[in-house]
């Protein structure tokens, strides 16, 4: 106090400039942003399509994605398809929402993949098949309700296929079988409408009763080392359980969930268990079929986002192509050390390139798009039979906020950690903090910067305008989709599909 009072007037003013300087700052920071507003969120049934509540635009706010993305499209339009190729949605026992929300939307959906079994050993050391405890009668009923309304009918049909089929066995879905795991034009507005797309992929307005979807349940191969060699050289056990299963439980087929593990084992490198694995998916399929069902391949993407990730070979699912149903794709977690999109758009393009024109599928870095057009010259699979995997989920990304300007941060990329996020809690974060919501015009994404807790961060998810870009992408391509999983989602992501 003595030193400030020695030194005069004038020095005090200058002392005390930063200060007010310091104190003035948040407030002219706070100035620049837009003010928060009370937010109204809604949620349940609208009598609006999305693209008049906003939500489809590339130019959305977050208050106004944080307000919509709980309501719907209600009436007819709960059960009218605008997108006329295969739907495969996975539900599961940790997102029990997703249950309710596939028994809600089915009229949308073709097929339904419960997250329900594990093949793997027991305190004995023998095979045995877990999960059967998660088979829930009720729901599967209320699932198989026919729908009525208007749109593609395609509930009960074989990947690929819009129209249903008729089943056999008592309580089954009618049709053929499905797949695994995650819209508009160019524009951003919306999915192109009901009546848009290629052939095989358009909808009508009829009125006419669809098929309920096909059930599938996920089976996770929980086994490695010499119990798993052992139990590709003596398949038989296994598939028996498995077509055993299917046929108890009225299912239409399983989805198998092994080629990315089995993958990042080496099995498809010269030398490895690769040929004993294709025989184990081809005796499954078979085994299947002969009771009038079907089995779906969940595979790694052919283009890996980076080198030494697992992908798939074109050249070997090429040769399960007639004998397998389809082949869902995991055009997701495109992650790398720094912040970035989760499925960017010119990389899902780039793997359905390879994909449907042929070449090997034994890329490394996840760049590039390249349009249709030219032929790899290399195996190939049919569009039809190709579900492109499509994230409900996103991630946040975070690092402290120690003042470091952007550039710094990002060459620091070990800095940043990253965890897996669903809908609830991006959008409690867009209502809390309305940040700026900003659109990657390259990925075709939103993500949303902010600091809260002593941190910045940074979160990617998917939107409706974001999900509206990847259903034209399939669209324009001719194969259907598939969505990890449903209970990640928001309700309004529905009137896209």
């Amino acid at each position: 106090m003595a030193a400030w009072r020695q030194c005069g007037p004038w020095r005090a003013a200058a002392l005390a400039l930063p200060l007010v300087l310091l104190l003035a700052a948040p407030r002219a920071a706070a100035a620049d942003r837009p003010p928060r507003r009370k937010l109204q969120p809604r949620s349940g049934p609208s009598p609006l399509p999305i693209e008049a509540r906003g939500l489809a635009a590339r130019d959305v706010g977050a208050a106004e994605l944080a307000e919509g993305a709980r309501e719907w499209e209600g009436g007819a339009a709960v059960a009218r398809r605008r997108f006329g190729g295969a739907v495969l949605a996975y539900v599961t026992p940790w997102h029990r929402q997703g249950y309710g929300w596939a028994v809600r939307f089915r009229g949308k959906l073709t097929h339904v993949s419960p997250v329900w079994y594990q093949l793997r050993t027991d305190g004995e050391g023998q095979l045995a098949l877990v999960g059967g405890h998660e088979h829930n009668a009720t729901w599967l009923r209320e699932l198989r309700e026919p729908t009525e309304g208007g749109g593609c009918g395609g509930g009960g049909a074989a990947v690929g296929s819009a129209e249903g089929g008729s089943g056999d066995a008592e309580g089954r879905a009618a049709g053929s079988s499905g797949s695994a795991e995650s819209g508009g034009d160019e524009s951003g507005g919306s999915s192109g409408g009901g009546g848009s797309g290629d052939a095989g992929h358009t909808c009508s307005a009829g009125g006419a009763r669809k098929p309920p979807p096909r059930v599938l349940p996920r089976v996770v191969i929980e086994l490695g080392g010499r119990e798993l060699l052992l139990l590709l050289e003596r398949p038989g056990p296994a598939i028996e359980r498995l077509a055993e299963e299917a046929e108890r439980r009225g299912y239409d087929g399983f989805v198998l969930d092994a080629w990315q593990a089995w993958a990042a084992m080496g099995a498809f490198r010269e030398g490895g268990f690769g040929p004993a694995a294709v025989g184990f998916a081809r005796a499954l399929a078979a085994a299947l079929r002969r009771g009038g069902r079907g089995l779906v391949l969940a595979v790694p993407p052919a283009l890996p986002a980076a080198a030494g990730r697992p992908h798939s070979d074109v050249g070997l699912l090429a040769g399960l192509g007639g004998e397998v149903e389809g082949f869902s794709v995991m055009t997701y977690d495109h992650l790398a050390a720094i912040p970035g999109p989760n499925a960017p758009l010119p990389w899902m393009e780039a793997n359905l390139k390879l994909l449907l024109e042929g070449g090997g599928g034994s890329g490394g870095s996840g760049g590039g798009g390249g349009g249709k057009g030219s032929s790899g010259g290399g195996p190939a699979l049919e569009p039809g039979s190709v579900l492109l995997g499509l994230n409900f989920y996103g991630y946040e990304f975070s690092r402290p906020d120690d003042g470091a300007p952007a550039a710094a941060a990002a060459a620091g990329a070990a800095r940043w950690s990253f965890d897996a996020v669903v809908a609830e809690r991006f959008l409690s974060a867009l209502a809390r903090l309305q940040p700026a919501l900003a659109w990657d015009g390259e990925a075709g994404e939103h993500y949303a910067k902010f600091k809260e807790g002593g941190k910045r961060r940074r979160i990617y998810f998917p939107t409706p305008a974001s999900l509206a870009a990847r259903v034209a992408l399939a669209r324009e391509w001719g194969v259907g989709l598939s969505i990890w999983e449903l209970g990640q989602g928001m309700e309004a992501f529905f009137d896209l599909l």
